[in-house]
């Protein structure tokens, strides 16, 4: 799970059939660069660089030059490869890795199961505050390293479908790091294909390639041609600046999600496309709040014009959701959506909330028992102007039934949701790869106490999650299907529109990992 950029995985699950992800070569494909930069910009400063507590876009990305992982899988991939594991085997509970020999860390020092087992170990502390206890390892899990048989045991107090996926996520520190990742605040401390030699805060991070690293996904070597000797990660809020330092020779990897993809698409560079932040709203159900009650959730949904609103989101670049999750590579493809959401009218759902007590006022606002039908819609600030459009036509569409809506943008709205603060409506877009990690989100206790920031109570849900839980795999997934579709049928979550981002390259070659981020073995640079 993620909350800045809230793809927890977190896109931590933040699972690919149920995704579809474009990918189109330019020129400059004949040949490659030696000894070559590469230049990513990122969208903010990613802050503490500690990758077990950072859990921004940006420091994931950082992440992916300098950490590796047990096994990870890119885009366009059904099946994991080995990193840091040349093996592994996996049941609900439990997944053993047999690891590589002969890896080692920056700093020279070998990378045993007894130095991996460190990571997991900080994480499952709950002191620590780590946002991956409970979405990258379960809460209560055992961690066993046996250095002489080069394995590492995982073993979870309960079943779960995605064990291997969500351990997938962690990036593994090594030499002193792994003994006090808290100290990682403007260093690095991985295995991974390059180390951080310098970085100036707020503008750039640059990494120095390791010559003698081997091991990578898919036998990615720094011996491969077109590996570049050094990486510089630069900061650029701006997509317009993105773009136009793109077609400038300024940068040589991007990710652009608005309008400026329109002269991008016709400007030869390599993109890949991936589903990305859903148009989502999720309703508070915490006691005392309107939308507590289901009819009024109801009367919400049928009110709106998902269609329109959709279009406005994205920019007309989006697609119909058939799963709430939407995160790629996902697990599972299945359509939860279809039939399941509340139909009905904009009159139809005036009637119902008449039937229900909420009678027209003064100034056609609605009120039951004194009490105003009015709601505070919570949204992220810092997605763009299609956003803020479309929140406005939201605005609109509930005043028309009688609805008082107020609006709150802020780019903290995450921090909002799981600290229980003022709202009613927020639109999510929430990137998650498998179905799993929702029930983070939208089961157990309410915050302070637990993430159920919505204080969701279905039991439908409750009980189709029981049932997919103990199977393993993509064989779970119609049962998480079942699952996903009682929330929608309940209006406790009502989908509107996929979107979608694209990572543009200038002459290099890619693959987007994980969590939406280019992975940092993967990058060749070309002629």
């Amino acid at each position: 799970m993620r909350h800045r950029g809230f793809t927890t995985t977190a896109c931590a699950g933040l699972l690919l059939t149920a995704c579809t992800a474009q990918t189109t070569s330019g020129t400059g494909d004949t040949g490659y660069v030696t000894d070559g930069t590469a230049t990513i910009a990122v969208d903010a400063d990613p802050g503490a660089l500690n990758p077990l507590t950072n859990a921004t876009n940006a420091g994931t990305a950082i992440g992916s030059l300098a950490y590796d992982h047990l096994v990870s899988r890119t885009v366009g991939d059904k099946d994991y490869s080995g990193e840091l594991a040349e093996s592994w085997k996996v049941t609900p509970t439990t997944a053993t890795f047999t690891l590589r020999k002969n890896v080692t860390c920056a700093d020279g020092s070998a990378v045993t199961p007894s130095v991996v087992a460190k990571t997991f170990a900080w994480v499952l502390d709950a002191k620590n505050a780590s946002p991956w206890l409970d979405a990258y390892i379960p809460a209560g899990s055992k961690v066993v390293a046996d250095d002489e048989a080069n394995t590492l045991t995982i073993t979870a107090p309960r079943a779960g479908s995605f064990l291997l996926q969500n351990l997938s996520y962690m990036p593994i520190l090594c030499g002193a790091g792994a003994d006090a990742p808290a100290e990682l605040t403007a260093k690095t401390s991985g295995s991974g294909m390059y180390a951080l030699t310098s970085s100036v805060s707020g503008q750039s991070y640059t990494f120095a390639l390791r010559e003698d690293y081997t091991w990578g996904a898919d036998g990615a070597s720094a011996e491969d041609k077109g590996v570049p000797a050094k990486v510089v990660v630069k900061v650029v809020p701006s997509e317009a600046t993105r773009a136009n330092l793109l077609t400038t020779g300024g940068l040589t990897l991007a990710t652009v999600g608005g309008a400026d993809r329109d002269r991008l698409d016709k400007a030869g560079l390599t993109s890949t496309t991936v589903k990305a932040d859903p148009a989502l709203l999720l309703y508070n159900q915490a006691a005392g709040r309107v939308a507590a009650d289901q009819t009024v959730r109801t009367a919400l949904a049928q009110a709106l014009d998902l269609d329109a609103l959709g279009s406005v989101a994205t920019g007309g670049r989006g697609s119909k959701l058939k799963s709430i999750v939407t995160g790629e590579p996902a697990v599972c493809s299945y359509d939860a959506i279809t039939g399941n959401l509340p139909s009905g009218t904009l009159q139809q759902a005036g009637a119902a909330l008449d039937k229900a007590g909420w009678k027209a006022g003064s100034g056609g606002i609605r009120a039951k028992d004194g009490k105003q039908l009015s709601l505070k819609v919570l949204y992220p600030s810092n997605r763009g102007s299609d956003l803020v459009s479309a929140v406005e036509l939201l605005q609109s569409q509930w005043t028309k039934l009688g609805v008082k809506v107020e609006l709150t943008g802020s780019d903290t709205y995450a921090t909002t949701l799981f600290t229980g603060g003022d709202w009613d409506v927020v639109w999510a877009p929430f990137n998650t790869e498998d179905p799993s990690v929702w029930k983070i989100l939208v089961d157990g206790q309410a915050p302070p106490k637990g993430r159920n920031f919505a204080a969701v109570d279905n039991a439908d849900y409750r009980q189709a999650v029981a049932k997919a839980q103990k199977i393993s795999g993509s064989a779970s997934c119609a049962t998480w299907g079942q699952a996903e579709a009682a929330l929608i049928k309940a209006a406790d979550v009502t989908p509107i529109e996929a979107n979608s981002k694209t990572v543009y390259g200038s002459h290099v070659k890619f693959r987007v990992g994980q969590l939406g981020v280019v992975k940092g073995s993967s990058i060749r640079l070309t002629k």
